[in-house]
């Protein structure tokens, strides 16, 4: 993993306490998560515990996430960096190399990215 690239404990962390801030409980996330214990939260974000692939979807929803984003960080963590990236690639096969390197910009750079009608015009405008 790049040093740059946040674990999954501290990028679940982070976005915890961001939702805190905006006033979502840890006990809210964890409900919509499907853990029947918030203390399974906790657990994670000391890294006493990891989140499981079967768990990953329920938890990037109630993180109000981009779907995909943990369960990518988790393999990305789980494989390593190098093989991730082969096994990416390998199954991405749909995608043109410049719009892989487009897709990585945004999700390198844009922690929650929204693609509105705004957004579209002004990609458009700028790849014209």
């Amino acid at each position: 993993m790049s040093k740059t690239q946040k674990t999954v404990q501290q990028f679940v962390a982070d976005r915890i306490e961001e939702l805190r801030l905006e006033g979502k409980s840890q006990k809210v996330i964890a409900a919509e998560a499907n853990y029947q214990n918030p203390n399974m939260l906790t657990m994670i974000k000391q890294g006493s515990t990891k989140v499981s692939f079967e768990r990953a979807m329920d938890l990037e929803k109630a993180l109000e996430i981009q779907k995909g984003k943990l369960l990518r960080l988790m393999m990305m963590e789980h494989f390593g960096e190098e093989l991730f990236v082969a096994i990416q690639q390998e199954l991405d096969t749909k995608l043109s190399e410049t719009e892989r390197q487009i897709i990585q910009t945004i999700r390198s750079s844009v922690p929650h990215p929204v693609f509105d009608e705004r957004a579209k015009r002004v990609l458009i405008a700028l790849l014209s």
